[in-house]
């Protein structure tokens, strides 16, 4: 399923090339997540975030796709055994952005497709219960863009996931 989503997004951006990248999409942007789950047994992980989306389709309202694969997955070690938990997603994020001068504010809120899968549980109820989830489910943050130069920013997002994982993300922006 892996695979499967990775190949989704990479056809979505590029289709979206080639169907003049303009007016489809306003800008593309790739991150790094440092990743948290909620339970306390588990360490940090991190993740690949691919991002597309358009700016204004109404006043400062615009919507993203987003794609995140693991890169360094969370493990937890309980009773003696180790388990890491896998984690990807793929989803579509309504956004308002707030511009001031150089820096923008973009809070955001969406639909998202989640698979998790561990031996252990994500919350810290029964720890030592398994986790199999792959639903839709709500996330939503918020970000802060710095604009380097016309096309290129610099930004940070913090995500909460539904099912007990946030993410942290620094990355960088290339508008069309």
């Amino acid at each position: 399923m892996y695979k499967k989503g990775l190949l989704t997004l990479f056809t979505i951006v590029t289709l979206s090339f080639s169907l003049s990248a303009g007016e489809v999409i306003d800008y593309v942007d790739i991150g790094i997540a440092s990743q948290k789950i909620d339970n306390n047994n588990f360490d940090k992980g991190s993740s690949l975030i691919i991002n597309a989306g358009k700016e204004n389709l109404i006043n400062d309202i615009g919507l993203e796709i987003e794609g995140t694969f693991p890169i360094n997955k969370p493990q937890a070690t309980i009773t003696g055994v180790t388990s890491s938990l896998k984690f990807w997603s793929m989803g579509m994020y309504g956004t308002y952005l707030w511009k001031v001068d150089k820096i923008t504010i973009k809070p955001r809120l969406g639909i998202v497709y989640e698979n998790i899968k561990s031996a252990f549980n994500t919350s810290s109820t029964n720890p030592t219960k398994a986790t199999d989830i792959s639903k839709i489910a709500i996330s939503g943050g918020i970000g802060l863009s710095y604009k380097l130069t016309k096309k290129y920013k610099i930004y940070t997002n913090y995500t909460k996931f539904e099912d007990d994982i946030d993410h942290l993300t620094f990355g960088a922006e290339f508008k069309f």
